[in-house]
Protein backbone atom coordinates (compact mmCIF):
# COMPACT_ATOMS: atom_id res chain seq x y z
CA UNK A 1 0.00 0.00 0.00
CA UNK A 2 1.68 3.38 -0.93
CA UNK A 3 0.04 6.87 -0.67
CA UNK A 4 1.01 10.27 -1.70
CA UNK A 5 0.06 13.02 0.93
CA UNK A 6 0.07 16.67 0.59
CA UNK A 7 0.68 18.54 3.40
CA UNK A 8 1.60 22.06 4.27
CA UNK A 9 4.62 22.71 5.88
CA UNK A 10 5.17 25.40 9.07
CA UNK A 11 6.19 27.87 6.55
CA UNK A 12 3.21 27.12 4.45
CA UNK A 13 4.81 25.97 1.65
CA UNK A 14 3.29 23.07 0.19
CA UNK A 15 5.06 19.63 -0.33
CA UNK A 16 4.77 16.25 -1.26
CA UNK A 17 5.38 13.08 -0.05
CA UNK A 18 5.09 8.94 -0.60
CA UNK A 19 3.66 7.12 2.49
CA UNK A 20 4.13 3.31 2.99
CA UNK A 21 3.86 0.88 5.78
CA UNK A 22 6.41 -2.82 4.91
CA UNK A 23 6.17 -5.82 7.10
CA UNK A 24 8.86 -6.05 9.41
CA UNK A 25 9.92 -9.23 8.29
CA UNK A 26 10.06 -8.22 4.67
CA UNK A 27 13.64 -8.22 4.87
CA UNK A 28 13.67 -7.47 1.58
CA UNK A 29 11.79 -4.67 0.96
CA UNK A 30 13.17 -2.83 3.93
CA UNK A 31 16.35 -2.70 2.40
CA UNK A 32 14.86 -1.46 -0.46
CA UNK A 33 12.98 1.48 1.23
CA UNK A 34 16.15 2.27 2.64
CA UNK A 35 18.21 2.37 -0.60
CA UNK A 36 15.67 4.58 -2.10
CA UNK A 37 16.42 6.72 1.10
CA UNK A 38 12.99 6.44 2.80
CA UNK A 39 12.35 7.18 6.39
CA UNK A 40 11.14 4.76 9.07
CA UNK A 41 8.99 5.99 11.68
CA UNK A 42 8.80 3.04 13.91
CA UNK A 43 6.84 0.22 14.79
CA UNK A 44 3.14 -0.46 15.13
CA UNK A 45 3.03 -3.94 16.89
CA UNK A 46 0.86 -6.55 15.00
CA UNK A 47 -0.27 -3.87 12.34
CA UNK A 48 -0.75 -6.38 9.58
CA UNK A 49 -3.17 -9.99 9.29
CA UNK A 50 -1.47 -12.04 7.14
CA UNK A 51 -3.32 -14.65 4.58
CA UNK A 52 -2.94 -17.21 7.63
CA UNK A 53 -4.36 -15.33 10.21
CA UNK A 54 -1.27 -14.52 12.40
CA UNK A 55 -0.68 -10.87 12.75
CA UNK A 56 3.40 -9.25 11.68
CA UNK A 57 4.59 -6.17 12.99
CA UNK A 58 4.71 -3.26 10.59
CA UNK A 59 7.22 -0.53 9.53
CA UNK A 60 5.73 3.04 8.30
CA UNK A 61 7.91 4.52 5.71
CA UNK A 62 8.13 8.25 3.89
CA UNK A 63 10.27 10.19 1.91
CA UNK A 64 9.48 13.42 0.80
CA UNK A 65 9.26 14.74 -2.77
Amino acid sequence: MIEIRRYEETDKREAMAIWNAVVATNIHALHLYERLGFTQLGVIPQGFRMKDGHYEDIIPHYIEL
